[in-house]
């Protein structure tokens, strides 16, 4: 885990790469999805892996959501806090944590985001953040994760550490765990799935494919149960 976190560190984030300000487009559309309403003034959301914040600047200003963001960069909480406050936003929390242990009680959040910070971890280590954030979620809570899938050209690069995960020192993005359809049943198994939807990009001009992915749209219900092995 440390040294996932130093590359990040090192490699990503201070060296002013993927300081994003911009929103990601799925992220929003969860949102509006699964609450049908642009007002989600009582409503508290966290982002697992929140980066320079950018989704959680857009949430903040779009619905008006209490938003609280966790990252293991000290760098990119930094950045995330400055530019909140140069807005003069307030209802944000912005921590230096790690996902295998969240700093939050039980059922404290009314939806969770990753969008493919998860992934950036060993197997075990994305199994207990699963388990975290199904347990700091309320009953009927909903989760959104984006993950890379083994289609990925990505899939390969680097180091192999173990089943389907690499560390790449090419990019400076450390681990990347690539998931298959059973993992998905698996990992993400004390949520229900909602929605599952699978996308490429490709490049038409040079016929490359640039990426693939999951989104899945979770729900919460009931309590926690033991991962499967």
């Amino acid at each position: 885990m440390k040294r996932n976190r130093d590359a990040w560190e090192e490699n990503i984030y201070r060296k002013g790469r993927h300081l994003n300000r911009l929103p990601y487009t799925h992220v929003l559309q969860f949102l509006h999805q699964s609450f049908e309403s642009f007002d989600l003034s009582r409503r508290r959301v966290l982002e697992v892996g929140c980066g320079a914040g950018n989704n959680l600047f857009a949430i903040r200003w779009l619905f008006n959501a209490e938003v609280y963001g966790i990252d293991f960069s000290e760098e990119a909480v930094r950045v995330a806090k400055n530019r909140f406050q140069e807005k003069g936003y307030e209802g944000f929390v912005l921590s230096i944590a790690d996902a295998c242990s969240l700093p939050f009680r039980n059922e404290f959040f009314d939806a969770v985001i990753d969008r493919s910070a998860l992934q950036h971890n060993l197997r075990d280590d994305i199994r207990r953040a699963v388990l975290e954030i199904f347990r700091v979620l309320r009953n009927n809570g909903v989760f959104y994760s984006m993950v890379t899938t083994t289609g990925d050209p990505a899939f390969g690069r680097g180091r192999k550490i173990g089943e389907r995960t690499f560390f790449d020192d090419s990019e400076g993005v450390g681990t990347r765990y690539f998931f298959s359809e059973d993992d998905v049943s698996s990992l993400f198994q004390p949520f229900e799935i909602t929605e599952w939807l699978f996308t490429e990009e490709f490049n038409v001009l040079s016929r490359q494919k640039r990426g693939s992915y999951y989104h899945l749209i979770m729900k919460k219900k009931g309590r926690p149960t033991k991962l499967r092995k």
